[in-house]
């Protein structure tokens, strides 16, 4: 099964977004830091434009990743929905100073991976 152009940009748009909020930066940040005008991040954030592998480079760069991370669809790892399935099954099943300590296990988990 192929990657539509669609679920691409939806993809791609969730994780500029998504990278963006993670740095705490504007619209206008990151155009800034990309020489890019505000009007194409918000183009490329509402799924409407692709942009060309040199735009794609210059916001990798600014948001501390890599263009394969901005474009990958998570929604379709279906591993990732397995081990999150069974994550919620073991912190539904945890004591309650458990599940606090499990948490914060994983939202640095989470933090290590957007570094990264």
């Amino acid at each position: 099964m192929g990657t539509t152009k669609a679920a691409l940009l939806a993809a791609f748009a969730r994780n500029v977004t998504g990278f963006r909020r993670h740095h705490r930066l504007s619209q206008d940040q990151l155009a800034g830091a990309c020489g890019l005008a505000r009007a194409t991040i918000v183009a490329i954030e509402r799924g409407q434009h692709l942009p060309r592998v040199e735009t794609l480079l210059a916001l990798a760069n600014a948001l501390e990743t890599t263009p394969a991370r901005l474009l990958d669809d998570a929604s379709a790892h279906t591993t990732i929905t397995q081990i999150l399935a069974r994550l919620r099954a073991v912190l539904a099943g945890a004591a309650a100073r458990d599940r606090r300590v499990l948490v914060r296990m994983l939202h640095a988990l989470a933090d290590l991976a957007v570094r990264t």
